[in-house]
């Protein structure tokens, strides 16, 4: 029994796939993505170029002042964290206030059965658990509106924010002391596999300025109908084309992050070139 437990929390803690993994493939949509956080600190920027001249070399006491008295913007880190696995104090994506939605092209298409969220344990907390996210609503988007299929939910539906948003569900991160930081919650089965979901988060526990979200994970079974109907060459091409897609991300983490990223010509060729394009109303996979 013992053994078996240890089995499962060494199997990513709770023992199912994630199919909203960035590592895997997953990607975030910024389009449905609200913008990250970002606060405005008074002073010098201690990492800035103006700021190393000013303490190098021998510039204008007036000058100096001027420096010393601006001001600079402080981000927090991008959304793609919210589908990586660490979830260590500070590593999560803030979004402002208590609302905000994330989008996620998930590694393949697949019937959602569950959603699972992270927080950060509350007795690793520095902060308190105020910026935890409490009401959660998950929907499921469409690639065309010919994919609907008419259900009849045992009760009544939000209003969908387009005509391609399928409801999935609905529910309440728990973040009092003592419950657990790892809550899977299981969703509606509307009969349709889905590649990209929309996290919408609708409210925190207190915190006014902003919402943390530390991980973010979808289970589900994969759609292999989808898959059947691909001969070998046509998934070698679609998997070398979603890895095409991945790295102009991955380019773009670091260079948020402020690590120097060196782009090579043919690095800069593949962040122009438009990403795959859902038949989304609009929404654009970039």
């Amino acid at each position: 029994m013992i053994d078996a437990a240890l089995a499962v929390y060494t199997a990513d803690q709770i023992g199912r796939a994630d199919y909203a993994q960035y590592s895997a493939g997953a990607r975030v949509i910024p389009s449905l993505t609200s913008p990250t956080h970002e606060v405005r600190v008074q002073g010098a920027n201690v990492h800035s170029l103006s700021s190393m001249l000013a303490h190098m070399l021998p510039l204008p006491v007036l000058w100096r002042q001027r420096s010393a008295s601006d001001s600079y913007t402080v981000r927090g880190r991008m959304p793609v964290v919210a589908l990586h696995h660490d979830t260590s104090p500070g590593m999560c994506w803030p979004f402002s206030g208590s609302h905000g939605q994330l989008g996620i092209q998930l590694v393949r298409r697949v019937r959602v059965e569950a959603v699972t969220l992270d927080h950060v344990p509350s007795n690793l907390s520095l902060d308190g658990q105020g910026s935890a996210p409490r009401d959660v609503e998950v929907w499921g988007l469409l690639e065309s509106p010919h994919d609907r299929v008419q259900t009849v939910p045992d009760d009544p539906t939000p209003v969908p924010p387009s005509p391609l948003h399928v409801f999935l569900g609905s529910f309440t991160y728990d973040a009092q002391p003592g419950a657990p930081p790892i809550q899977t919650f299981p969703v509606r089965d509307v009969g349709v596999a889905f590649r990209v979901v929309q996290l919408s988060v609708l409210s925190n526990h207190g915190l006014r300025d902003f919402t943390c979200l530390y991980r973010v994970r979808v289970h589900g079974k994969v759609d292999e109908k989808a898959l059947a109907g691909l001969s070998q060459g046509q998934l070698v091409r679609r998997r070398s084309r979603q890895r095409l897609q991945v790295l102009p991300q991955s380019l773009g983490l670091l260079r948020q992050d402020g690590l120097p990223a060196q782009q090579s010509q043919a690095q800069r060729h593949l962040e122009r070139r438009p990403a795959r394009a859902y038949q989304l109303a609009g929404v654009q996979v970039a």
